[in-house]
């Protein structure tokens, strides 16, 4: 999201034509965890640099020689500063801030989530509902829930967040389509048929001692190596065609009522057009400085 901006950013593109390095100022502070992402990052940039100038540096002043401040210093400072986390307070809603996410990020913590139901306790429900609609919308969930491991509507409910009724107050709260169940009877059986199907191809791909790209390359072969038509392996070939079926059978579903309403991600042509000239203007200012760079 950072390089997108920066690159339809005025200034920045009137840097990079001048041939200046943008500074991208990153919050990694001295503590183990991002020092490990600060080795990792240096080391993509070296990469970057190497293989012709880039237009843009990133700097850690957290981590310099002469602040080397890891989280409990930070949190240190800022007790120390009453004014400061004041006006954080009134800012963000946090006297010292957590970090940053999305609100229904998947690598968020229970705790995390705890402070979310007390401070956006809307955005908590929003997060439930996304997994209650992706496990049971035409996909279901290839994972245990929200939180990749454990399930946010799971855990809601046993802390007392969502009550008993909270489906309910989902729809009455607009966060559930009008027809919704009506949907999730018409994707039930596509959607347990596909994941039986998966299910099955697993099985008798595990039963024959076959890897799924091993009996791709075998039925992809130009026949130059003989097929060997064992009871296992038409087994496995079965199970494809079934899978390849439960697959269309799912892909011919309908999207939820308001996703089909309002589809994700429309841009008008010209919002297109305006995009790709100012993408233009970047490129053009890049691909000058690096010829430059490269001949001095």
């Amino acid at each position: 999201m950072i390089d997108a901006y920066l690159k339809t950013w005025e200034p920045a593109i009137e840097a990079v034509a001048a041939g200046k390095k943008i500074v991208r100022v990153v919050g990694y502070d001295f503590g183990s965890a991002d020092t490990d992402r600060t080795f990792k990052a240096c080391a993509a940039n070296a990469a970057r640099e190497a293989g012709g100038w880039q237009p843009w540096h990133e700097w850690y002043p957290l981590r310099e020689p002469t602040v080397e401040l890891g989280r409990p210093g930070l949190e240190k400072l800022v007790a120390s500063e009453p004014e400061l986390a004041a006006a954080l307070e009134k800012v963000i809603d946090q006297s010292f801030p957590i970090k940053s996410a999305c609100f229904f990020c998947p690598a968020a913590r229970k705790h995390e989530l705890d402070w979310l139901c007390t401070k956006h306790p809307e955005m908590a429900w929003r997060g439930a509902v996304m997994e209650h609609r992706a496990r049971w919308g035409k996909h279901g969930l290839s994972v245990t829930g929200l939180g990749r491991d454990w399930s946010w509507v799971e855990y809601l409910t046993g802390t007392g967040f969502l009550g008993p009724d909270w489906l309910e107050e989902a729809k009455a709260k607009g966060l559930l389509p009008e027809g919704w169940d009506d949907y999730v009877e018409l994707v039930t059986p596509v959607r347990e048929g596909l994941n039986g199907a998966r299910a099955k191809i697993k099985a008798t791909r595990k039963a024959a001692k076959i890897k799924a790209k091993d009996f791709k390359a075998m039925l992809e072969s130009d026949g130059t190596k003989p097929i060997h038509w064992t009871e296992e392996i038409l087994a496995v070939l079965e199970a494809t065609l079934e899978l390849e079926e439960a697959t269309k059978a799912r892909d011919g579903l309908p999207l939820a009522p308001d996703w089909a309403a309002k589809p994700l991600g429309t841009i008008t042509k010209e919002e297109r057009k305006a995009k790709r000239a100012v993408n233009k203007l970047w490129n053009t200012a890049l691909k000058a400085t690096q010829a430059a760079k490269k001949g001095e």
